[in-house]
């Protein structure tokens, strides 16, 4: 509420503390949003090692989310040592969710690497979601 200003004021450094508290106790939505706003650099300094640390620990939980942008990090190498293994790791594990992102990023890695049969089977599966080449 406070990062957007949903209903009140808008706060990005108060959001950031509340944030940080919960994520510190646990909440793996709360470890999400501290690290896309580690990441971002917003209403704190940006810091991916920061960001990297809190999306992992939400990732493990189970957070598609977290997952997604482990893996699109990962194997980008936005600001990290690209890791094709690692990005497509946690791709998988949210495109298992349903993460149609996911599935696109996944289908890139494959097609990145030749594998045509499983790049088609998971560009296939993001686009009965709506999700396109061009979306990513």
């Amino acid at each position: 509420m406070l990062d957007k200003g949903d209903g009140v004021t808008q706060d990005i450094n108060e959001a950031v503390k509340w944030y940080h508290l919960a994520a510190e106790k646990g909440n793996e939505n709360a470890q999400f949003q501290l690290g896309r706003m580690f990441e971002r650099g917003q209403g704190i300094s940006k810091n991916i090692t920061e960001a990297v640390k809190w999306y992992r620990i939400a990732a493990e939980k189970g957070h598609a989310r977290a997952q997604f942008y482990l893996g699109l990090i990962f194997s980008s190498g936005k600001d990290v040592t690209k890791d094709t293994v690692e990005g497509k790791k946690w791709f998988y594990k949210a495109a298992e969710k349903g993460d149609g992102m996911s599935q696109l990023g996944l289908a890139k890695i494959f097609e990145r690497e030749e594998n045509y049969v499983e790049a088609d089977k998971w560009y296939c599966i993001a686009a009965k979601k709506g999700i396109h080449k061009k979306d990513f």
